[in-house]
């Protein structure tokens, strides 16, 4: 019978998060060459080569990758159990892996990680674009988090709001409509970018537009808010964005930001989490942080700065 050593199970998560030794010699806080021999040892008792060479880095094999959310899983179990044993975040080493779209990554990413390295600073966050929303990665830990515009629902979700997106129109600073006060029929007289990640020309802003007997002539769209900022910025074509961006408009891009015209509804952006994890230290602590980064008053706060 093979010798079993949960922490293999510790190392192998590590080994494949990062695809590198020397990372995941870091991540774990061991030294590269403990890694090595460790990575062998994985390699003898599970009958695989688990990383194999690729160019100058590792990729899984098909066994790893199918061994991979089971394994995350159990991984996540024995930290919880750490974490009741153990719980100071001073120094924690820890990966949390968020779900997310692009605008809510460029606006938060940085206050959050900075909120966050004042408690554990050996707590990292990895960003992931927003892909289809289901509960098994969330089950098995492989994404920690969910934010956006939420449609999970169920005993296996649990969903914390984080603020209500507004939407706000982007032009560049010397752009006709800047000169003066914007109207319903001075919006429409100028080209359009959407911002869609399906290519939708499309959305609320025209159907409150059509209420006025009214229509804009969308020439462009792109699959992301960001990349409409930044081609609206340098272009005659306007924009509209969530109101969160305003801060990178601005100080980036020192472009003209105004309400729109029109009333839109507001999208409502949520914090999911599986609540296996509910008690799970690392996992309340940055829940607890992301919320009030991205508290009401947190972004009150920012504005006035920008």
């Amino acid at each position: 019978m093979k010798q079993f050593d949960a922490n293999l199970l510790f190392a192998l998560d590590a080994l494949l998060e990062t695809g590198s030794v020397t990372e995941a010699a870091e991540q774990t806080g061991v030294s590269v060459p403990t890694m090595s021999r460790t990575l062998t040892r994985i390699r003898k008792l599970i009958g695989d080569p688990i990383m194999v060479q690729a160019g100058r880095g590792l990729v899984a094999t098909p066994q790893a990758l199918e061994m991979r959310a089971r394994l995350r899983a159990f991984v996540q179990e024995g930290r919880e159990l750490t974490q009741l044993a153990s719980p100071s975040l001073l120094d924690t080493a820890r990966t949390i892996s968020i779900r997310a779209d692009e605008s809510f990554i460029s606006a938060f990413a940085a206050p959050i990680m900075d909120a966050v390295h004042l408690v554990a600073p050996r707590l990292a966050l990895r960003f992931i674009s927003h892909g289809e929303e289901s509960v098994g990665p969330l089950r098995e830990g492989v994404v920690d988090f969910d934010i956006g515009d939420i449609k999970l629902s169920g005993p296996e979700v649990k969903l914390q709001k984080l603020f209500a997106a507004q939407f706000v129109g982007v032009v560049r600073s010397d752009h006709p409509l800047a000169s003066s006060k914007i109207t319903p029929k001075r919006y429409v007289q100028y080209a359009h970018i959407s911002a869609s990640r399906r290519g939708l020309a499309r959305g609320p802003i025209d159907a409150a537009l059509e209420e006025l007997g009214l229509k804009r002539t969308v020439s462009l769209s792109v699959p992301t808010f960001s990349s409409a900022l930044t081609i609206a910025a340098g272009s005659d074509l306007v924009a509209a964005v969530p109101e969160h961006l305003t801060g990178i408009a601005l100080k980036i891009y020192g472009a003209f930001v105004f309400p729109l015209p029109v009333r839109t509804p507001s999208v409502r952006i949520a914090l999911a989490w599986h609540p296996r994890f509910d008690r799970d230290a690392v996992h309340r602590f940055v829940r607890d942080t992301v919320a009030k980064v991205c508290s009401p008053a947190s972004l009150k706060q920012g504005s006035k700065h920008s």
